[in-house]
């Protein structure tokens, strides 16, 4: 049996379940303008500005009598976060958020700064580990590789899973590990920048199509993989959003990129108690993807806010916390 993780919440409270390994979740963007082919299933509109609102936040029945959803991704600098506030309630759950998974980088110390509402959007992004985060709690500080520039995040570097630095250097006349995606500082403002669309539709015959697009992530392979938050009965479970692998990207020269799958099943029923409420796009500065897992946390420098780091979020079954009165606070 293939081994699985699930991160699951129960409104503030916070629980780990765990099958073989741990999960946690961040995410990441996509195109407001882009246009996507949707004659097949009724969909009169080639992106989420022409629907009857803006912000999409549950699904719908579109004029094909087919259930689906466009969804406008958030720029966000944590797990539902963004700028130390959460972003979405989620129907049956609540609001849920484990804090930042992107700093900012601290030239005169050894730990980033967290980002709030005063950090400028010229602020340097870097690695970090959350004090907020349950699987790190007081050993925050002391998890390794904080503060380093996103170029700088080390990458398996040898076949006996070493990790380190990437540079330009050749070594045995080869090329080590590549070189990274990141080449340069890359700031806050072009963080959130980032913008997306996600849409959904059930087929007759009960498969959902999945459409991804999206513009201003980090560019020239930077890698990218896409997480469902699903209810479980009041519940938060998150997997990888199609399957592992199959929900890992890479951008292009630009920063664009697109993602095409085919679900076996409805994603947007409701089953026993099961639905799904956001979909949310991790960044991985460290150039890799583990599977069924976005990261490491209980490996070191393996976990959250070093090697992987929200990006965007999706509302499915969400509200804006403000219109939900339900808004957290947290670093």
């Amino acid at each position: 049996m293939r081994k699985r993780a699930v991160v699951r919440f129960t409104g503030s409270a916070v629980s780990v379940v765990v099958f073989g390994f741990v999960c946690f979740a961040v995410s990441a963007p996509v195109f407001a303008d882009s246009h996507v082919d949707t004659s097949a299933y009724g969909v009169k509109h080639h992106d989420c500005t022409a629907e009857k609102s803006a912000r999409q936040t549950s699904p719908s029945y579109n004029d094909a009598g087919r259930y689906y959803i466009c969804s406008t991704g958030v720029a966000i600098t944590g797990n539902n976060n963004l700028r130390g506030k959460t972003v979405f309630s989620f129907e049956g759950i609540g609001a849920v958020t484990f804090g930042q998974f992107v700093g900012v980088w601290n030239p005169d110390g050894t730990l980033p700064f967290v980002i709030d509402s005063a950090t400028p959007n010229k602020a340097i992004l870097a690695t970090i580990a959350p004090p907020g985060f349950p699987l790190y709690g007081k050993n925050a500080p002391n998890i390794p590789y904080q503060n380093l520039r996103f170029q700088d995040t080390p990458e398996v570097v040898s076949s006996d899973g070493v990790i380190g630095a990437v540079s330009a250097e050749v070594v045995a006349g080869r090329l080590k590990a590549g070189f990274g995606s990141l080449k340069s500082d890359y700031t806050l403002g072009q963080w959130l920048s980032a913008r997306g669309v996600l849409k959904m539709y059930c087929t007759p015959d009960n498969r959902t199509e999945v459409e991804l697009k999206a513009r201003h992530l980090v560019p020239n392979g930077g890698i990218y993989t896409m997480w469902a938050f699903w209810n479980d009965n009041g519940t938060l479970a998150t997997l990888p959003f199609g399957g592992s692998g199959a929900n890992a990207f890479a951008t292009d020269k630009d920063g664009h990129a697109a993602l095409d799958l085919t679900i076996p099943f409805c994603a947007l029923d409701t089953v026993n108690g099961v639905n799904l409420v956001a979909v949310q796009l991790d960044y991985h500065s460290d150039d890799s993807v583990i599977g069924t897992v976005p990261n490491l946390p209980l490996v070191p420098g393996r976990g959250p806010g070093i090697v992987g780091h929200s990006a965007l979020i999706f509302p499915v079954r969400a509200q804006p916390c403000e219109e939900a009165g339900d808004c957290i606070f947290k670093p």
